[in-house]
């Protein structure tokens, strides 16, 4: 790990409040933030060497305290200097809040002992770490923890308007202008006529049934949008909605409003205090919502919908784990899986499965037969393996009467996968995709998958996933809804040492895996002994868009060509490769903005007669005084060897300060040669780009 910040791996929120003055509002945030600073680690129990590998091998700690000055230490020292112990973070253990795992507990842990609360939890967090310069748990979720995860830099972010996030979730608001404003129902003079009602002929049973289906923030949408749906809303008991509050906003503890209630408890409109509840608690476009009074809860039930993902993960790997009885502790502990997103899913509906190929670290159960299965318009909204000597599938996702299906060879080893997301549209949306061919790669033939099934075109989006050398594929991992299959994930494991195995970089998105071309497999290098190196500029959203990987094959450059689309030194949005053997290859698009002028610097000129190559590069970003996030990337410093002299694209002007990172990247020896490059193209700028060594 580096020198970065540490976060809550469980709401994604930092670890101290050290940094807030100057930034957040205080009359928002007063004491509130102080809960941030006391944390427990989450960890093997070490300390004990007679602990057996099983209950009690994992342990939650007492509440202690963050410190990254001091080397981004957990230091448990509440019972005095003789007691105290320091634990790293990250590497020792796993840091979360105090009042975050009170909820997480609270929420679906509490029948369990607390030996068995650590050993799910501390499990579940290592298969989930990413194997990079972050230090925050992904839980499927691309590391948004609900917003928070947008505030994640080399510190934590703190921007005013952004207050809820660090609201204390304990804190009890005073709920009474909330009780007098839900005695009338002023709140609905704004309900539409019927005349303009697009659900004016829907009957009023049929009404009930989809309001019983709708979220909270859906049911008051609908209400005030249609007149039929609001009086059929009357019909509806006041205990209906009163259970709406208890059962349906679970972050709002009703003890506490039945406490401020009083005498006036027949008095209170449940329908419209639920509505009011629903309001106070919503946050428009992840800022602060409109009742300053209630940052608390809207903190409280972004923290809850983080637990519930938390908890349906660790559910649903114990589920998997318990139906099959064959897979051991000690595959699952050496097993680590990172997840591609196909599709953006908030709906808590989604499943998990986990599907070891592996019962334990030694067995080896060759797959006998894979069968993808199909929804109308092709897409693949099921997985399904057969192990030798096994009467049924192990099963990803759904079963249709649509699939297709391939035998394995006797002693198959499956080494990975490559999912195609089918072309990609002119007008492209990020994690907007369904997987439209699967391609399995077996016994180490990366150049000839051994099946391709499903569609596939000559210029898909493709996500490539596989063991790299000394590492071996153990299953596949993934979430699914009704409609489809909405992350999927290869899981590995170095089986010769036990220890989890390492998989490419899967954070946003699965970036350093992922490959828009169309002429996969490369000939000249396999999948498995690629090593992407990625890097993000930190800009003011989330990039998940397709990689383009630009692949050298032992081609040398004999010159590459910028093109700037919103004028020179803004933001670069094409690079044109050109090779000496006449081959050229375009990132992005060709295009200059008209205010460009021909003589700019926009050409740099590679020796090719001294074999001159790319060992390193460092980037800097355009500035936008107005916003706190640079906007894209517009100048590459290229290192080159033998004569170790940058070779400078783009502006790099003085005033710059989005330098990413501080100096060059990591050089690499002949050993580590740079056979390619990756790029993101987005809003027409390159937004991430990296070395393929």
């Amino acid at each position: 790990m580096d020198s970065r910040e540490h976060f809550c791996n469980i709401c994604g929120g930092p670890l101290s409040n050290v940094f807030f003055e100057s930034t957040y509002d205080q009359r928002l945030i007063n004491d509130d933030a102080s809960w941030l600073r006391w944390t427990r680690i989450v960890r093997p129990n070490f300390l004990d060497d007679n602990v057996p590998d099983d209950e009690g091998a994992y342990v939650i700690s007492m509440l202690g305290t963050y410190h990254y000055e001091e080397g981004r230490i957990f230091r448990l020292d509440l019972n005095g200097l003789d007691q105290m112990a320091d634990f790293a973070a990250w590497d020792e253990g796993f840091l979360v809040h105090g009042e975050c795992f009170l909820i997480l507990s609270d929420l679906g842990m509490l029948s369990k002992p607390i030996v068995t609360q650590a050993r799910e939890l501390f499990l579940r967090m290592e298969m989930r770490v990413p194997f990079s310069d972050q230090s925050v748990i992904n839980w499927g979720d691309h590391g948004l923890y609900g917003g928070a995860g947008l505030f994640h830099g080399h510190r934590w972010i703190p921007a005013g308007g952004y207050e809820w996030l660090i609201a204390s979730p304990e804190d009890i608001p005073d709920f009474t202008e909330l009780l007098d404003g839900s005695i009338d129902d002023e709140l609905w003079s704004d309900t539409k006529e019927d005349t303009v009602d697009p659900f004016k002929k829907i009957p009023t049973e049929l009404c009930h049934i989809i309001l019983n289906m709708l979220p909270s923030e859906s049911i008051f949408a609908v209400m005030r949008a249609s007149r039929e749906f609001y009086q059929a809303s009357y019909s509806l008991p006041s205990g209906y909605w009163r259970s709406m509050i208890v059962n349906r906003m679970p972050w709002i503890d009703f003890r506490d409003i039945r406490n401020q209630l009083g005498v006036d408890v027949n008095k209170i409109d449940y329908k419209t205090l639920a509505a009011r509840l629903t309001e106070a608690t919503f946050t428009f476009n992840g800022r602060n919502g409109p009742r300053k009074e209630f940052l608390c809860l809207q903190n409280r039930r972004r923290i809850w919908t983080c637990v519930e993902r938390i908890l349906a993960d660790i559910a649903e790997s114990v589920a998997k784990k318990d139906i099959h009885g064959r897979v051991s502790n000690g595959i699952i502990q050496a097993s680590t899986f990172r997840m591609v997103t196909i599709q953006h899913r908030d709906s808590l509906l989604k499943k998990n499965a986990d599907i070891y190929l592996r019962p334990d670290l030694t067995q080896h159960i060759p797959p006998k037969k894979l069968t993808v299965y199909f929804e109308t318009g092709s897409s693949i909204v099921g997985i399904e393996v057969l192990l030798e000597g096994e009467a049924s599938g192990l099963l990803l996702g759904h079963r249709t009467n649509f699939l297709q299906s391939t035998q394995f060879p006797p002693g198959a080893v499956i080494n990975g996968f490559v999912l195609s997301l089918g072309p990609r549209p002119e007008n492209y949306h990020e994690g907007n995709h369904h997987i439209h061919g699967l391609a399995i790669i077996v016994n180490g033939n990366y150049q000839n998958p051994h099946a391709r099934l499903g569609a596939w075109t000559d210029n898909d989006m493709y996500h490539v996933l596989c063991a790299r050398p000394l590492e071996t594929l153990v299953g596949f991992t993934g979430q699914y809804a009704n409609d489809g299959i909405v992350l999927f994930g290869i899981m590995v494991a170095d089986l010769i040492t036990g220890t989890p195995g390492y998989v490419w970089e899967m954070e946003d998105d699965v970036l350093a895996t992922t490959r828009w071309t169309g002429h996969w497999p490369s000939p000249d290098d396999d999948p498995g002994t690629l090593v992407p190196n990625l890097k993000r500029v930190i800009i003011g959203f989330k990039t998940e868009g397709p990689v383009q990987f630009v692949h050298f094959r032992s081609r040398i450059i004999q010159s590459i060509q910028a093109f700037f689309p919103f004028g020179f030194g803004v933001a670069i949005g094409g690079l044109l490769f050109t090779f000496c053997d006449g081959t050229q290859e375009l990132v992005g698009k060709a295009e200059n903005h008209a205010s460009v002028p021909n003589f700019i610097p926009d050409t740099i000129l590679f020796d090719p007669v001294g074999n001159q190559r790319i060992t390193a590069i460092s980037v800097t970003c355009f500035e936008r005084p107005e916003h706190r996030f640079p906007w894209g990337v517009n100048s590459i410093a290229f290192v080159t060897a033998p004569q170790g002299n940058n070779l400078i694209l783009g502006y790099r002007g003085l005033q710059n300060v989005f330098e990413q990172p501080d100096s060059p990247y990591e050089y690499h020896g002949a050993w580590r040669a740079v056979v390619g490059m990756q790029f993101v193209i987005e809003f027409g700028m390159i937004t991430q780009l990296g070395l393929v060594h």
